[in-house]
């Protein structure tokens, strides 16, 4: 998962504006991209030719510019065909130009397939349900009497990376869209209905808005997962701070998507990128996911390792000084192999993830893999030796090589 740098700064407005919900969405608007090609080249500046950099360099300012996420991750050897949501189909009410009410969000669908969304706010003392339980829209592009920090400068706010977003999807507050916007508590919004689908389907990219570290230590960060696993974490962008086209780890969706922030903060989300794979005319390599690789019932497909190997015991861990959070509880030298597929957050959690599952599908013989486990082994201390930068760069690499398809049952 992308982690991008971005700046922090004090809310303009002097309000915590927080909440904890789970949003799983579904989109508008069909593209497709045809990426990949077998065997490319190992080294790094390769890796950053073929647009595998994390994120575009400086950090997001309040209002300006965006942290974006790189446009290619990988190499697909498919054609992607893509649906993103944009909420613009989704209207407010304006009174003297100013935002006072906003279309309810209660159902959506991508690739013709109708998903039910359903929502369950929280109250100021953390009960589920006392809400509003309602997700709703803001418009960047039109004065809110209070989210200052979700429009844009020319509307007295201070968020202009937001304009050419419009609409954003936020959870409604308790004490009304005119008074508060989006909420200060928090809660949940499931969308569902993913299972209905014969593609398999999955969420490649998503633009997070106003995003702050979690307040509390004993909270989880915001975080997306599917199907309870977690496929991306959102950057620290700050007030008015934008993450556009930021990442997921590939994770087919079996029925749902959950984006989950973390209580007591607030955020807006736009642009989910939810695509299929279609087989593509280049041929060439295969790998299996980290989600493949870590359960049980696929452990008869490990070939030359085991679940409780220690990674440190396959690869060289001396360059990372701590794990992040969530996990960085855990002691990189003492965690297995299958914790490392289990690791949760982005930086080197995530290029720890990807990288067993480079292993993994370079030992396995039914697996036409683009790498040998002596290259995993090699380009992974060579990431750790290196910047952040370079570990968003190797994790970008290995995820692109293992997200091309699974030949394993």
């Amino acid at each position: 998962m992308v982690k991008c740098n971005v700046d922090v700064s004090p809310a303009r407005d002097g309000i915590d504006h927080a909440f904890f919900s789970r949003m799983s969405l579904t989109g508008k608007g069909t593209e497709r991209m045809k990426t990949g090609t077998k065997g490319l080249a190992f080294a790094a500046t390769a890796a950053f030719a073929l647009g595998l950099s994390a994120c575009e360099d400086g950090p997001v300012t309040p209002g300006s510019g965006s942290a974006s996420g790189s446009a290619g991750a990988g190499a697909f050897n498919s054609e992607l065909v893509c649906e993103t949501v944009d909420f613009e189909g989704f209207g407010v009410t304006l009174d003297e130009g100013v935002q006072v009410a906003s279309d309810p969000v209660n159902a959506v669908t991508v690739f013709g397939l109708p998903i039910t969304v359903s929502t369950t706010s929280f109250d100021a003392g953390g009960t589920a349900g006392a809400g509003t339980n309602q997700a709703v829209v803001i418009d960047a592009n039109a004065e809110h009497a209070e989210d200052y920090d979700l429009t844009t400068s020319t509307v007295g706010g201070i968020c202009d990376g937001c304009g050419p977003l419009g609409k954003m999807l936020v959870v409604l507050d308790p004490d009304g869209f005119a008074a508060q916007g989006d909420s200060r508590y928090g809660g949940t919004i499931s969308f569902t209905g993913f299972g209905a689908s014969a593609d398999d389907l999955f969420l490649r990219s998503v633009t997070f808005v106003d995003f702050d570290q979690a307040q509390d230590p004993n909270e989880p960060e915001s975080r997306i997962d599917v199907d309870g696993t977690t496929v991306a974490v959102p950057p620290e962008t700050g007030d008015g701070g934008v993450a556009t086209g930021f990442l997921a780890d590939k994770e087919i969706i079996l029925d749902k998507i959950e984006m989950i922030f973390a209580f007591r903060t607030s955020g807006a989300i736009d642009e989910l990128e939810i695509c299929k794979d279609e087989p593509g005319d280049n041929g060439g390599g295969q790998g299996c996911t980290p989600g493949y690789w870590k359960q049980s019932q696929h452990f008869d497909n490990w070939t030359g390792h085991a679940p409780a190997d220690l990674l440190s015991s396959v690869f060289d861990v001396a360059g990372i000084s701590e794990l992040q959070r969530p996990e960085d509880d855990l002691d990189v030298n003492s965690i297995t192999l299958l914790q490392g597929l289990q690791l949760r957050g982005g930086g080197v959690n995530a290029l720890i993830r990807h990288a067993v599952a480079a292993l993994l599908n370079a030992a396995n013989t039914d697996v036409d893999y683009d790498l040998s486990e002596a290259d995993v082994i090699a380009e992974f201390a060579a990431a750790v030796a290196g910047t952040d930068d370079d570990i968003e760069e190797q994790k970008d690499r290995f995820a692109g090589f293992n997200e091309q398809g699974c030949p394993l049952n």
